[in-house]
């Protein structure tokens, strides 16, 4: 009797513990170190109606991150082993947009992407491929922007508009995000900087679950 009340006790408590695991919709996170900064913000802001986590393809690694289109594409399947999110948000640009590093010597006019514009195209829709077979709600996430200094920062404009191309033509929704507040390095942000990048993020997830828009997250 013992080991029945036992037994009872416990699958109560497993039983309480898997509703509060999945009453609430689940959301993933892909992108780079910027989502990771980012990511603790949304987590706060969310937890009493969402399960966030991220997309990351080696937790144990320093400031992880799902970096440009070909890595995320190479580990589309492992971010999705324990399970199929009912939310996505995603960005893959300064990596993609990057000039090559055999190339930092040449003038910005010539040194190619790591990344050019046609295949980032493409590698965007077969990821969006992907996405859209494995969430009820995908967010595309425009890329944050870039100092001056950087080659990269004059394609930036190009390369959001070719992720809010593959979005639309995906149904996704399209979150132009405002990126301030950043660290000395100009491509990264202060705590301040992630907190703003994090509640419009947060936001944004919550108006598209509800199927709603605003001018800065939208969908048509």
């Amino acid at each position: 009797m013992k080991f029945i009340g036992r037994f009872i006790v416990l699958a109560i408590l497993f039983a309480n513990t898997s509703y509060a695991d999945t009453s609430r919709p689940a959301v993933k996170i892909i992108g780079d170190s910027i989502s990771k900064g980012y990511l603790p913000r949304v987590q706060k802001l969310l937890h009493e109606k969402f399960r966030v986590s991220h997309a990351c393809g080696n937790p144990k690694q320093f400031n992880c991150n799902n970096g440009q289109t070909i890595a995320i594409l190479t580990h589309l399947k492992s971010y999705f082993a324990s399970g199929d999110p009912d939310i996505i948000t995603f960005n893959s640009g300064i990596h993609d947009m990057s000039k090559s590093l055999t190339a930092l010597k040449m003038p910005c006019a010539t040194a190619p992407e790591r990344v050019p514009p046609e295949r980032y195209f493409q590698n965007l829709s077969k990821i969006a491929d992907y996405l859209k077979d494995h969430a009820k709600t995908v967010i595309w996430v425009d890329t944050t922007t870039l100092p001056s200094s950087l080659c990269a920062a004059s394609h930036l404009d190009q390369y959001n508009s070719i992720g809010e191309k593959v979005a639309h033509a995906h149904g996704f929704y399209i979150l132009r995000i405002d990126s301030k507040f950043h660290d000395k390095g100009g491509i990264h942000f202060t705590e301040e900087g992630y907190e703003t990048l994090g509640s419009q993020v947060a936001e944004c997830i919550t108006v598209a679950w509800k199927s709603t828009e605003t001018k800065q997250c939208f969908r048509n």
